[in-house]
């Protein structure tokens, strides 16, 4: 088992930790594009090698474990946070706690309803009977990560997620060479949790009196930002699930992979100007002229992506999943023009909430259930299930951003 010992830290590393962090800041933002290009092969792999309506019952899994990543990443901010204040020990010991009953309330959640859920999602109950097993120790893991992340220990951090990442991805395409199906690939995900979690312990260092800039803050708004996000990024794909046969479905969830890869690029490489935008030592005007520098450069890449995807759809789709996936060419510009609006909404919003604004993380929220009860009432098409996210999009844009004007001529006033 790695072990991540930092022993003898005290407040005058700080600055040191800071030019560490500074000086990795961009070769850990391309192990986390790594990552997410991975974890897209992952996906294009199983897509073409299993068709359509198995890739459909895969996906529920993969959706899922997308949903429970949104909680594994909250325990990861609590911990990161906890690990430099006071008390860090007890704190961590507790959170580490209460990770492993969450876990292990997502694994009787899985097994005591898995005949409800397969009946719900057409799957079979085995492969949500071995996710629930993943889980137990998946949310531990976020809070080992979260401890990396606080003592800039980024390489153990990015080694972490790649082994993850490329376990699964070699996993995935053994599988498919041995001709085995759903079950053996749900294995796999249990598999790279497992070792990613056994070569994750982190030992917090003792954190001594380190003032008022280490007193985190509350995490209630990180965890309503997150659901919101995963409401929204998620519920199509499992709804469509219920309500299209599995060979639809599983072109849908094609779909919204490939549509979302712009989303993802933007988000990781907007990091950077965020991580400049947030920075203390900064003038008002370079604040601003980062902010403004991030927001045309996510909209730049959604802009490139979409026309992409509107000028070339045929050749995308076939060459990351297959001919059979080939319907949804027609309405791909679409969903890649809903995912970039979104991917401008979650910069601002996180911007608003590094500020201790809450405005966006709300509407957020309101916009996640929002979609999920519009697709109940409009889903007789994929285009009606499309128009309702691109209602949901631009009406959630339009709020955010009135929201930062307001807020911005107020402060000029």
């Amino acid at each position: 088992m790695g072990v991540l010992q930092r022993s003898g830290f005290t407040t005058t590393h700080i600055p040191l930790l800071r030019r560490l962090k500074q000086s990795t800041t961009f070769w850990l933002l391309g192990s986390m594009l790594l990552v997410n290009l991975a974890n897209y092969g992952v996906a294009s792999v199983l897509g073409r090698g299993l068709g359509p309506a198995a890739y459909a019952q895969i996906n529920v899994i993969m959706t899922l474990f997308g949903l429970a990543t949104l909680g594994s990443s909250f325990f990861q901010i609590q911990a990161a946070r906890a690990s430099l204040s006071p008390n860090n020990h007890a704190k961590l010991r507790q959170l580490r706690q209460i990770a492993w009953v969450v876990g292990a309330f997502n694994a009787l959640l899985c097994a005591g309803l898995a005949g409800f859920w397969s009946s719900l999602f057409g799957t079979s109950s085995t492969p949500l009977l071995l996710l629930g097993v993943g889980l137990i120790c998946y949310y531990p893991l976020g809070v080992e990560r979260g401890i990396m992340q606080s003592q800039a220990a980024f390489g153990w951090l990015a080694g972490n997620l790649l082994l993850e990442t490329m376990i699964r991805l070699a996993g995935a395409i053994s599988v498919l060479k041995l001709g085995l199906g759903v079950t053996a690939v749900s294995t796999v995900f249990v598999g790279s949790l497992l070792a990613a979690w056994s070569l994750s312990y982190a030992k917090p260092a003792i954190a001594e009196n380190v003032g008022s800039t280490n007193q985190f803050q509350p995490l209630t708004p990180i965890g309503l930002r997150m659901l919101g996000q995963g409401f929204i990024l998620n519920s199509d794909l499992l709804l469509v699930t219920l309500w299209f046969s599995q060979h639809i479905a599983g072109q849908y969830a094609a779909l919204g992979l490939i549509g979302r890869l712009g989303f993802f690029v933007s988000s990781t490489v907007a990091t950077l100007g965020f991580a400049k935008l947030v920075r203390a030592d900064q003038s008002r005007h370079q604040q601003q002229q980062a902010f403004w520098q991030s927001v045309a450069m996510i909209l730049g890449i959604g802009i490139i992506f979409s026309l992409t995807c509107w000028a070339m759809p045929q050749l995308l789709i076939k060459g990351l999943f297959g001919s059979a996936y080939l319907p949804i060419a027609g309405v791909l510009w679409r969903y890649a023009a809903i995912a970039s609006g979104y991917a401008v909404v979650n910069f601002l919003v996180s911007y608003q909430a590094a500020q201790q604004r809450q405005t966006g993380v709300w509407l957020t929220l309101g916009a996640g259930i929002g979609q999920v009860a519009l697709l109940i009432v409009a889903h007789q098409t994929i285009n009606h299930v499309l128009n309702v996210q691109a209602l949901v999009m631009l009406g959630l844009l339009a709020t955010v951003c009135l929201s930062e004007w307001m807020e911005r001529t107020k402060n000029r006033a």
